[in-house]
């Protein structure tokens, strides 16, 4: 059995329909206790130069939570619905 609650991730994809795969993979993966620190990022079909940038800040920037670099995030939940 691998322990998975507390663990780090982020998600990326492709897609050429609806795009739906990211949110869904990011609600598995907090179903399964994932930490997901940072946003999904998606594309459309074939990533432009933009996009693969914004694919690797979003592993520069996961890669600072692993490493305890990033700055500690707030939570207001007294402001959610």
């Amino acid at each position: 059995t691998v322990e998975l609650r507390g663990k780090w991730g982020a998600v990326f994809g492709s897609y050429g329909w609806s795009g739906e795969a990211v949110p869904l993979v990011e609600e598995r993966l907090r179903g399964l206790k994932f930490r997901l620190p940072l946003a999904g990022v998606r594309a459309r079909l074939i990533p432009t130069p933009d996009e693969l940038a914004e694919c690797r800040g979003l592993g520069v920037d996961l890669a600072r939570y692993l490493t305890g670099q990033a700055e500690p995030r707030v939570v207001d939940l007294s402001k959610s619905a």
